[in-house]
């Protein structure tokens, strides 16, 4: 047996006696044939007995479809597929009839975004914005949204940074260091990236110095100068910036001095002491490091001698001689710088004589007398030191005799003899002596 059905549309379909048996119970081929033939669905409705809507999904104004099968008459509303647009756009794709992907740039696992108009549901990647984040981040913003700013520490003009991380793209400004260059160095590091290392002759705890330019913050250690401390102070200068000059009493060519404190590297020149040289030789000292003492026999109070050469002051004490007036007079000088010569009176080999005051050391020759033996014996004395005196029996006024050797100079008296006259005559006495001149010759014999 062969069965159709028809519409005012569509030629008799045959159908097999198979499938005839599956539907027969419920075929009323009669009625199907009424209804076909009678009116065509209503807008919005389809299939048999127009009991089916179209889908909501189709496009349009409401959301037309063949009455016939239901499809779609102007495709699917965006987010859907399919004849009637039942169909929802499989993950990753949205848009009319499904032909656009989801964003890259869409946030989250597989880029998941409105299977409609393709709205990142999670927003979107760093550097990216706009509904479907398909809008690069401008310069200066990058991240979620591009809510966030490009740091200023980024090196380049207008501080370049990646859209996406903010990571510089030129490196840090000086003083920074970090992907981004948020991160100020650490103390005791500057420059790019943090590369470089304060001058460990920045003055203060730990040396410190500028993030940025390295400059040290309390100025330079003793010894050094510059804006990062790193240059020795020149020849000739020490101390914090180099303000100080080496004294010019250190020893030595351009007396050098330590760079640091001033200390002289050569020791001082002589007349000054002191780690700088500066300190005048006390009274009483002189030359190198003030380490000698003025002669004792400088001229003076308290000895004056010069604090570099030693040399006196004011000459020598008598008996000595030379700059420092430590040379003791020669055998037969005295005196002040001894230019006094011992007297020829000095008893002795060479007349040796005091080298201080001339004073004579064995005595005086006879004849003479004083310290310095240059006093003759007065008239009626002779001998040494004019210890004796001249024979009464000298003849003349005052019986002068020699100062040397009493030797009488006008001769004896008479009745003696002798170069002093101290020796007797002997004397014949005759009957006319008188008693007197035998007592007297009994008198100058006693005497002899």
């Amino acid at each position: 047996m062969q069965i159709y059905t028809a519409n005012h549309t569509t030629r008799p379909k045959k159908i097999s006696p198979k499938s005839a048996s599956k539907t027969c119970k419920h075929f009323n081929p009669t009625q199907e044939l009424d209804s076909a033939i009678t009116e065509e669905c209503p807008s919005g409705k389809y299939g048999q007995n127009c009991q089916k809507s179209c889908n909501t999904h189709c496009a349009g104004l409401r959301n037309a479809c063949s009455h016939i099968d239901g499809s779609c008459l102007s495709g699917c509303d965006p987010g859907y597929q399919g004849k009637i647009c039942n169909q929802q756009c499989p993950s990753g794709k949205y848009g009319g009839n499904c032909q656009k992907s989801c964003s890259t740039h869409c946030a989250g696992l597989r880029n998941p975004c409105s299977h409609i108009d393709g709205s990142c549901l999670s927003g979107c990647d760093p550097g990216y914005k706009g509904k479907t984040c398909n809008q690069q981040c401008p310069s200066g913003k990058y991240g979620g949204n591009c809510q966030k700013s490009c740091s200023t520490h980024c090196a380049g003009l207008r501080n370049p940074c990646s859209h996406i991380d903010g990571s510089c793209l030129s490196g840090c400004d000086p003083g920074y260091k970090g992907k981004t260059c948020n991160q100020q160095c650490p103390s005791g590091k500057y420059g790019g990236n943090c590369q470089k290392s304060c001058s460990t002759h920045c003055a203060g705890l730990r040396n410190p110095c500028s993030h940025i330019d390295g400059s040290c913050l309390s100025g330079c250690d003793p010894g050094y100068k510059g804006k990062t401390c790193n240059q020795q102070c020149p020849s000739g200068k020490y101390g914090g910036n180099c303000q100080k000059s080496c004294s010019t009493h250190c020893a030595g060519l351009r007396n050098p001095c330590s760079h640091i404190d001033g200390s002289c590297l050569s020791g001082c020149d002589p007349g000054y002491k002191g780690k700088t040289c500066n300190q005048q030789c006390p009274s009483g000292k002189y030359g190198g490091n003030c380490q000698k003492s003025c002669s004792t026999h400088c001229a003076g109070l308290r000895n004056p001698c010069s604090h570099i050469d030693g040399s006196c002051l004011s000459g020598c004490d008598p008996g000595y001689k030379g700059k420092t007036c430590n040379q003791q007079c020669p055998s037969g000088k005295y005196g002040g710088n001894c230019q006094k010569s011992c007297s020829t009176h000095c008893a002795g080999l060479r007349n040796p004589c005091s080298h201080i005051d001339g004073s004579c050391l064995s005595g005086c020759d006879p004849g003479y007398k004083g310290k310095t033996c240059n006093q003759q014996c007065p008239s009626g004395k002779y001998g040494g030191n004019c210890q004796k005196s001249c024979s009464t029996h000298c003849a003349g006024l005052r019986n002068p005799c020699s100062h040397i050797d009493g030797s009488c100079l006008s001769g004896c008296d008479p009745g003696y003899k002798g170069k002093t006259c101290n020796q007797r005559k002997y004397l014949n006495v005759h009957p006319e002596n008188t008693a007197e001149t035998v007592k007297r010759a009994a008198v100058l014999t006693v005497l002899d």
